[in-house]
C-alpha cells in the first residue's frame, strides 16, 4: 500500500507543478483511446494507466486512488483541476446501486454512461469512415440509403446480443466470475470478446429458449428493456458485432455497378468505388478494422467525455482569483 500511495503523490506533486492535469485510466488500451482523444481536442494531459502506480488494471484501482485523495479532494479545489480517474460504468450499477451511487459523489471519479469505452465508437459516423478505410469510397459517395441498410443489418442482430448480455449481467451480478452466456457453445476462453455469428446462433437456438422467461423477469426486477442494451453490454461486444454485421453488407456495395463506377476519359480505369481494398481472412480483417475503428473519433458521442476532459486545468481557477 506505500509503494501506491508513494507512486501516486509523486505523480500528482507533478501535476500540480507543471500545471498539467493526470488523468488515471484501467489499462494499456485506454491509455491509447484516452490519449488520441485529448490530442484531438488539443489538450497536454498526463495520461497513466492505473497498473502505473503499482496497483492491478481495472476500475478497483482508480477507486483506490480517487478515495485516497479524497479528503484533500474535498478542501482544495484544485484537485478536480488536475486530477480524474476515469472508469467504465461496468455492471456495478446493477450490482450495488448503493455503491454505485456512492462512487458518483467521490470528487475526481468519472464514470463513463456506456457499459465501457469500446461502444463509444459503434456511431452511423464512423460506419461511415469504416466504409472509407474498407473501399475505395469516399464520404460523398456514401449515401443514407447505403447506411439505412448496414444499420438494419446491424439492429436485426440487438435483440439475441441483449439476451446474451442480460445473461452475463445476471451472473455476474450473481458473483459468478466467468460468463455462462458462452458456455457450451464451443467458444474457446481467448475468443470469449468475439461474439460473431456461431456465438449468436448457439445462444439463441440452444440457450436462450431454457431461460428467456428467467432473463426477462431479472430485466423487469432491474427496470432493464433492450433499449438499455449499451449500458449493459460489454464495450467490446458491442463494438464486434458492430463491425461484424456491417462488413458483409459493406462488401455486397460493390454489386450496385451504377454506383460503382470510376469513369476516366480512355476507360481504362474499371474499378469500382465500393471494391474492398484489403484481402484478408476473416479473423485479421475483424482485428483490422476492430483496432481501425478504435482510432476514428465520433466527437458527438463521445461529448460527455470530451465535456469532462475540457473541464481539467487550472486556468479557470486562476482566471477566478
Amino acid at each position: 500500500m506505500e509503494d501506491f500511495r508513494s507512486n501516486l503523490n509523486r505523480y500528482i506533486i507533478r501535476a500540480f507543478m507543471e500545471e498539467r492535469p493526470l488523468v488515471i485510466v484501467e489499462s494499456a488500451d485506454d491509455r491509447q483511446i484516452y490519449t488520441n482523444i485529448a490530442n484531438s481536442l488539443g489538450l497536454n494531459l498526463a495520461i497513466h494507466r492505473v497498473s502505473d502506480f503499482e496497483l492491478p488494471a481495472g476500475c478497483n484501482g482508480i477507486i483506490g486512488c480517487i478515495e485516497f485523495i479524497q479528503p484533500n479532494a474535498q478542501t482544495d479545489e484544485r484537485y478536480e483541476k488536475l486530477i480524474l480517474g476515469v472508469i467504465d460504468r461496468d455492471a456495478r450499477f446493477y450490482k450495488n446501486k448503493e455503491e454505485f451511487m456512492g462512487l458518483q459523489g467521490l470528487k475526481c471519479l468519472f464514470i463513463l454512461k456506456y457499459y465501457s469505452i469500446e461502444t463509444y465508437f459503434a456511431t452511423r459516423s464512423n460506419l461511415q469512415k469504416l466504409i472509407t478505410k474498407i473501399t475505395n469510397a469516399i464520404h460523398t459517395d456514401i449515401t443514407d440509403e447505403m447506411l439505412h441498410e448496414i444499420e438494419t443489418n446491424i439492429n436485426h442482430s440487438l435483440e439475441t446480443l441483449y439476451y446474451l448480455s442480460l445473461d452475463a449481467l445476471k451472473q455476474e451480478c450473481l458473483g459468478k466470475e466467468n460468463h455462462v452466456a458462452f458456455k457450451n457453445l464451443g467458444i474457446e476462453e481467448k475468443e470469449i470478446n468475439i461474439v460473431g455469428e456461431s456465438v449468436m446462433k448457439a445462444f439463441k437456438d440452444t440457450k436462450l429458449p431454457l431461460i428467456k422467461d428467467l432473463l426477462d423477469e431479472f430485466a423487469v426486477n432491474n427496470d432493464i428493456s433492450v433499449t438499455d442494451i449499451k449500458l449493459i453490454t460489454k464495450g467490446k461486444w458491442y463494438l464486434f458485432n458492430f463491425i461484424y454485421r456491417s462488413y458483409e453488407p459493406i462488401k455486397q456495395l460493390k454489386e450496385k455497378e451504377e454506383l460503382n463506377k470510376i469513369n476516366t476519359p480512355n476507360y481504362k480505369d474499371s474499378k469500382l468505388i465500393f471494391d474492398i481494398k484489403l484481402d484478408l481472412p476473416p479473423v485479421p480483417m475483424y482485428a483490422y478494422l476492430y483496432s481501425t475503428i478504435l482510432e476514428c473519433l465520433d466527437h458527438t458521442e463521445l461529448a460527455d467525455i470530451v465535456q469532462k476532459l475540457r473541464e481539467l486545468g487550472v486556468k479557470d481557477v486562476n482566471n477566478a482569483s
